[in-house]
This record gives structure tokens, sequence and C-alpha cells, in this order.
């Protein structure tokens, strides 16, 4: 047991000016010790709104971010046609290459690394998932990291975590970051598994039954299924020649020019079954504040490819 005398107690601290504790501000101090989701978030949006990204500007950052968690292989990808003739194109590329940067470690008040896009804001990261998939499945739908961080039941979960867990077993064999080469992170898991992000409709409303949307229960298989259903047909839409009209192979957002898949995106080995029909869209809410997202597993963008046995 130890302790200390009054006088023991006055002569340390007036060792110390206690004054400075007085005034110190928590907002400057949000970058120490764990950062999660929310904070993350905070730092994109004040970056973004910084360099003057307009809500057209932010929704293409996340879907190229989402489509593939690596700078050098947006700004590669952002060159086709489809993209080069879009208003957008320019400044968003320029943040990309001014704004963004690979890893954690690189980060500054004027960078952010494209690795923590997706997870700062799964609601975002899984609708753009959605639209850029080409035949999207409740199973490839859980092979993303993010898919962690949504409201999902103890089944869906648990299949999440088998998938992550053989995701940094066997499929990420190289990387920077310890963490990554260790493996899968059960704590890291748990952590970021208790976000409970809700899922967005068509209409950027909230996706599901009230008791799903108040955080009474998580999603269910079968809603997973009708929210997959909600997905906004673009081929149906072609134009003459596939020109960029609402859809259509000149859409930026068709799937031919976002490719989600193996070693694309945030996932690993193509989906596990085809895709199911289900009922209607579910209701929708007013989105909430969220309490305590925790940060994503991992730093740096993982090479996959299969362990040879």
């Amino acid at each position: 047991m130890s302790w200390y005398s009054i006088a023991e107690y006055e002569n340390i601290v007036e060792k110390f000016d206690v004054q400075i504790l007085n005034q110190l501000n928590p907002a400057d101090f949000v970058d120490f010790g764990v950062v999660d989701s929310k904070i993350y978030y905070a730092k994109l949006e004040e970056l973004m709104n910084r360099q003057g990204l307009n809500p057209v500007m932010k929704t293409w950052l996340f879907v190229f971010a989402t489509a593939v968690k690596n700078k050098r292989r947006i700004l590669m990808a952002m060159n086709k046609p489809v993209f080069r003739i879009q208003p957008w194109y320019t400044q968003v590329r320029q943040f990309i290459e001014n704004n963004l940067c690979q890893y954690t470690h690189e980060t500054d008040e004027n960078r952010f690394a494209v690795v923590h896009i997706p997870s700062c804001a799964p609601f975002i990261a899984s609708r753009a998932w959605l639209q850029i998939s080409r035949e999207p499945t409740v199973q490839s739908f859980l092979e993303n990291l993010w898919a962690a961080q949504i409201n999902l039941d103890g089944a869906l979960m648990g299949r999440q975590m088998t998938w992550e867990q053989d995701f940094w077993q066997n499929v990420v064999l190289k990387g920077g970051n310890r963490f990554e080469r260790q493996g899968f992170q059960q704590e890291y898991w748990n952590t970021k598994s208790q976000d409970k992000y809700l899922l967005l409709g068509p209409n950027g409303t909230l996706y599901g039954p009230p008791e799903v949307i108040n955080r009474q229960r998580g999603y269910n298989e079968e809603e997973i299924r009708r929210w997959i259903e909600s997905k906004v047909d673009h081929v149906a839409g072609a134009g003459p020649g596939g020109g960029p009209g609402p859809g259509g192979l000149g859409h930026p957002l068709h799937p031919a020019h976002l490719q989600v898949g193996p070693g694309v995106g945030q996932g690993g080995p193509p989906p596990a079954q085809p895709p199911q029909q289900a009922a209607g869209p579910a209701g929708a809410a007013a989105l909430p504040a969220h309490a305590h997202p925790p940060p994503d597993q991992g730093d740096e963008p993982p090479q996959r490819r299969q362990r040879k046995e």
C-alpha cells in the first residue's frame, strides 16, 4: 500500500503548474490513444471540407476507397475515360493525390490514410459496395472487413468472423503492419463488432425494421437479402451505344468500371453462394447518433494470395 502525508502531497504538487491542467481542451487530444471510427470520420470530414469537396465529390471518394484500399491502384483505375469526363474528376483526383496517404504512420493534419475510409463510415461503404458489385450475395457481403461493424445478428456475425479469421490467417500473407503479420486479432474484432452501424436504402434513409434501427436486435439473413435486392440496376437503363447516360456501360458506377472480387475491394475469395430473391424493402428512419465505434483492424493494404499447402 502506498500513500503520502499532507506535507508530502504539497511538496510534490508545488513542483507542477496545476493551472495548466485546468486549461486543457479535450479536442486537442483526440489523436491520443485509440482512435475509433467516429474520430476517423471527423478527421476525414474536416479535411474534405477544408479542401472544398462537395457531396458528389465526397461520395466518389468513398466509392473508390471501397473498391480498393490502395492509393496507387485508385489513381491508376481513375484514368478510365468514363471517370475522366466527369465534372468532379479533377478535384477528387487532386484530393487523392495530395490529401490521402496509404499508411496510418504517414498521416498528418493534411493527409488521411485511405485504408480507414471505408471503416470510418461503413454505412456509406456498404452501399457503395452493393452498387459496384456484379452479383452481390449475403456471403460476399460478409466477406468485407467493415461487415463486422454492421448491426448483424449472432448467426451472421459468426459467419463474418469465420471468414475474417481465415482471411487474416490464410489470405493475407504480406504486409508491414505487425497486426497483419500476426494474423487475426480477436480483441480488435470484438471491439469493432460492437459498432452496430445500420445499412442505407437507395434514397439514403436507414434500412430495416424499427427493432433493428433501434438496435434492439441485428439484421438477419433474410433482411440482408432484401437489402441486396434494393440495389439500383443501372444496366436496365442503358442508352444508345452505352453512352454516359442514366445507366449502362457508360455509367461510372457500372460494375464493369469498379469491380469487386478476389484481390479487389475489402473482400477475399469469390462469393460462396448465388444471389437469392427476397421480398421488398424494409422500413427507414432518421440517422441516429452512434456511440463508441472502434477502429478497423490492420493498417496497410493486404496482399492477397492463397497460401499453398
